[in-house]
């Protein structure tokens, strides 16, 4: 805390509390730790930590208050003069009271005060950074825009870390991809972009570990604006926000050529928030969480789930049907009430959570057919029948001038049992493994979509 000034707490990801460290600390895999004030903590170049600011405020010599202030907390700090701060006030997280004496702080960049990345010669050079296996949260060393694209391009880069970059926006993550298509996939509704700005955090993923590198040339850009976000459409992306009027969450699936229709590295997995009331919204591919799925052939169906430790009523939001043309059909199943929703004249549901893991209850299903159904006449013959058959089968027959393409049998638990993909047949049998049970049946073929419910005998 500095005298006059908000009250203010760093976290790091994934480590130890330094405030805990006398005490034997505490790991916090995947998450923040609690706010901590030790002066002594190394932020070496190009560590990333989370800074809060808060409404709390203790404006010396006057008494703590709460009320919101007009004062500004600025980076790299300054005095009033213009000369970078060289004391300051460490602070009790519990009371928010600076404590005494001030302390004096080095220039030295190694300890990060500064928040700058010159050497010890006050020259900038190209930076390196050692990288962990798995999540490394970074930050953007220098006081200009970094450009992602660029920084993942580097030949020296390509190899340690993984196309996706996430952003911590205070209560989720959102994802950014670049590679092959620089252009794809973005989870967040407000269009998070490859161009980060000076002391923005970030998260990156490394496969194996190694060191990045950050070419003082060619990575950064010049960018008078300080956003995250951008407003250009992308196409055939479909965006879904989660919204459980306190909390959102986001997630998307795209269309793309040389993507697999299972999990690969197109993929963009969930990294999920400590958080526990965020309905946090993720496609399920195998037993892989994402937050970006990408996927190339039609038909496509994949469960839409949502993580909260908030149930209750969710609202999701859909954008981005249009982007994929006229021809594709997009629909929201409900396997629990065998609700099917076209998101095409409908994008808005209201879904009811009644599990934390609520996983197996409503999927996306991307079509692409000559005639588009009518969702009103969903349910009705379409030429397609569904029937209980002998020996715990289920029958689908079509028309012999529409084929059957593909059958998705879902469980009475919501859980995907067979998912069958044939060519130029007329009639499916498919067997199940339990009698007397309910099943939801969607038929795809190359005119029409029908889905029904099926007593199996």
């Amino acid at each position: 805390a500095f005298t006059g000034s908000p009250v203010t707490q760093m976290r790091l990801f994934d480590a130890i509390n330094p405030d805990s460290i006398s005490t034997g600390g505490v790991l916090r895999t995947g998450t923040w730790t609690r706010g901590f004030s030790s002066p002594d903590v190394a932020l070496n170049p190009v560590s990333g930590f989370t800074y809060f600011v808060y409404e709390k405020t203790y404006n010396f010599p006057n008494p703590i208050s709460y009320e919101p202030s007009d004062l500004e907390t600025t980076f790299p700090r300054l005095n009033a003069d213009s000369s970078l701060v060289t004391e300051y006030f460490p602070f009790s997280t519990y009371s928010g009271r600076p404590l005494s004496p001030a302390w004096t702080v080095s220039k030295d960049p190694i300890l990060a005060y500064r928040f700058a990345a010159e050497n010890a010669s006050n020259q900038l050079v190209d930076i390196s950074y050692p990288l962990n296996p798995g999540i490394n949260l970074i930050g953007n060393p220098l006081m200009t825009h970094l450009d992602f694209n660029e920084l993942y391009n580097n030949i020296d880069n390509m190899g340690v870390i993984s196309n996706k970059v996430k952003f911590w926006n205070g209560t989720t993550f959102t994802t950014y991809v670049a590679g092959m298509d620089l252009a794809m996939a973005v989870s967040s509704s407000d269009n998070t972009d490859n161009i980060i700005p000076p002391m923005q955090a970030f998260f990156v993923e490394s496969p194996t570990g190694g060191t990045l590198h950050f070419d003082l040339d060619n990575d950064f850009v010049a960018n008078n604006t300080m956003n995250l976000r951008g407003t250009s459409v992308n196409p055939c992306v479909l965006r879904i926000e989660s919204d459980n009027g306190v909390y959102k969450s986001s997630t998307a699936l795209a269309r793309r050529e040389n993507a697999k229709n299972y999990f690969d590295k197109a993929d963009a997995f969930k990294l999920f928030t400590q958080v526990k009331n965020v309905p946090e919204v993720y496609t399920l591919e195998g037993d892989v969480a994402l937050d970006i799925n990408q996927f190339e052939e039609f038909p496509y169906t994949v469960p839409l789930c949502i993580k909260s430790d908030a149930l209750g009523t969710v609202s999701l939001k859909f954008s981005g049907v249009e982007t994929f043309g006229d021809e594709v059909t997009l629909e929201l199943i409900n396997a629990k009430t065998g609700e099917v929703v076209d998101l095409r004249e409908e994008n808005n549901y209201r879904y009811e959570i009644d599990a934390e893991k609520d996983e197996g209850s409503l999927f996306l299903s991307f079509r692409k057919a000559s005639v588009i159904t009518d969702n009103k006449m969903i349910g009705l013959d379409h030429n397609i029948q569904i029937f209980d058959a002998d020996n715990q089968k289920i029958r689908v027959i079509s028309a012999p001038n529409d084929p059957i393409k593909q059958v998705i049998v879902i469980n009475i638990n919501g859980r995907i049992v067979h998912d069958y993909c044939v060519e130029k047949t007329s009639t499916v049998d498919i067997p199940v493994a339990q009698s007397k049970n309910i099943y939801l049946v969607q038929v795809l073929t190359e005119n029409n979509t029908r889905i029904g419910k099926v007593l199996v005998k």
